[in-house]
């Protein structure tokens, strides 16, 4: 005759994991009642899941940690499995399925860090592009100030070794800095720099004019030579030129 006797109830964390039971304790027929009825076949079956689940933990390596904990427990599991034990079932059970929700906590927490790392490497990443270009603007940028130049190779060392949001915040707002310096002339028929530099527009200084050709070096080969339609860029916030300083120690300047 076989009894059955109802066990206990599975917790929410294991019926999560979805897991399907294994194959119970079975009685032959020589068995006698009393052995049958504390062999449940519900509960052994219980334990078999969780012993597979902490299995799974355990050499699946879904976490990066060392279940010592879970390993001990799994071979307590196997003991009351192989035993068909009624006293230590229950307590077993409850701490396995303690361990299980502790297994399924890490692994959410795992997972949480990994996609923060992906999205911070992603957004990295993103800043770099950035700051390249960015780079690509102010290097073309001469006659810094020495806090500009400072920040210009901070915000390259910071690029350098990928940090994307440093280099990114350096270099851009140096090039806000700049880019409100600096502004565009267009030569035109019969310009000089001379006679640029004297505009009220631009200086007001005909002896500035080397200022001028200090910011356009690239373009400029001889400061006496320029032609209609060149681009030059005019330091706004250029200091006084060594001409200008001679020219107002001589009075040449109104």
């Amino acid at each position: 005759m076989t009894i059955a006797k109802k066990g206990i109830l599975k917790t929410s964390a294991l019926a999560a994991m979805g897991l399907t039971a294994i194959v119970g304790c079975a009685s032959n027929g020589d068995t006698d009642d009393k052995f049958v009825s504390t062999c449940n076949a519900e509960t052994i079956n219980e334990m078999k899941e969780l012993n597979a689940s902490l299995n799974d933990a355990i050499y699946k390596k879904k976490v990066r940690w060392t279940p010592a904990g879970a390993k001990a427990l799994q071979a307590e599991l196997q003991e009351a499995i192989n035993n068909c034990d009624p006293n230590t079932s229950a307590t077993l059970i409850a701490r396995a399925e303690k361990e299980v929700t502790t297994i399924k906590q890490r692994e959410a927490e795992e997972e949480k860090k990994r996609l923060a790392q992906e999205r911070a490497k992603k957004e990295n990443q993103r800043y770099l592009e950035m700051a390249e270009k960015e780079w690509e603007q102010v290097k073309t940028y001469d006659n810094l100030s020495e806090n500009q130049q400072e920040l210009k190779n901070e915000g390259k060392t910071a690029l350098n070794q990928d940090k994307g949001r440093k280099s990114y915040n350096i270099l851009h707002s140096l090039n806000e800095e700049l880019k409100n310096r600096v502004e565009e002339y267009v030569v035109k028929d019969g310009d000089t720099l001379w006679e640029i530099a004297a505009s009220s527009q631009i200086y007001g200084n005909p002896w500035q004019w080397p200022a001028i050709h200090d910011e356009n070096r690239n373009k400029i080969e001889d400061p006496n030579l320029i032609y209609p339609g060149q681009k030059l860029m005019i330091d706004k916030n250029a200091g006084q030129t060594e001409l200008t300083v001679q020219a107002r120690k001589n009075d040449l300047l109104q």
